[in-house]
């Protein structure tokens, strides 16, 4: 299942990509549905600032929803990187087996940038039912981590809805 989404953030494209990619492993900070995420240790691809990371989905201590990702193409020069996605402790919620995600940055001007988010999931066989469904859901949480990782660049601060989980959490 393919879905691409483009967002325009008025801010210079090594600002954003020092965000997206160099900080990868920082995504709790802007991204309101990871309440942790750490770096993941392995192999470093191309240049990149990390391997990976692992992002917890809710703030459940044992045996609850993660992300693991790792990056799988990384191009500085080219303001490009690829990383994979797989679901830990989520079938029962998202059956998605993985999901392939490329970035890209664009320079508008020198202080605008359009980001290109391409993703690629692959579902478990039963969720080929839910496909419709799920491209729907899929789309919108994608929508709304641009909509926060555009608001974390141009401010400086987290997105109103990042800032309503902390403030929950605390």
């Amino acid at each position: 299942m393919k879905i691409s989404k483009e967002i325009i953030i008025q801010k210079d494209r090594l600002a954003v990509w020092n965000i997206v990619a160099e900080e990868f492993h920082n995504a709790y900070e802007w991204m309101s549905i990871v309440p942790r995420s750490v770096e993941k240790q392995g192999e470093i691809k191309d240049g990149a600032a990390v391997h990976g990371r692992v992002c917890d989905l809710s703030n459940k201590k044992e045996d609850g929803p993660q992300a693991n990702e790792i990056i799988t193409y990384y191009n500085k020069d080219n303001f490009h990187f690829e990383f994979d996605v797989t679901p830990i402790n989520t079938s029962s919620v998202l059956p998605i087996k993985r999901n392939h995600v490329s970035v890209r940055l664009e320079s508008i001007n020198n202080d605008k940038t359009l980001l290109h988010w391409d993703a690629d999931a692959k579902i478990i066989t039963f969720g080929n039912l839910l496909s419709p469904i799920l491209k729907v859901g899929l789309g919108k949480s994608f929508e709304e981590v641009l909509e926060e990782l555009k608001y974390y660049a141009e401010t400086g601060m987290p997105h109103p809805r990042k800032a309503a989980k902390i403030a929950k959490s605390a």
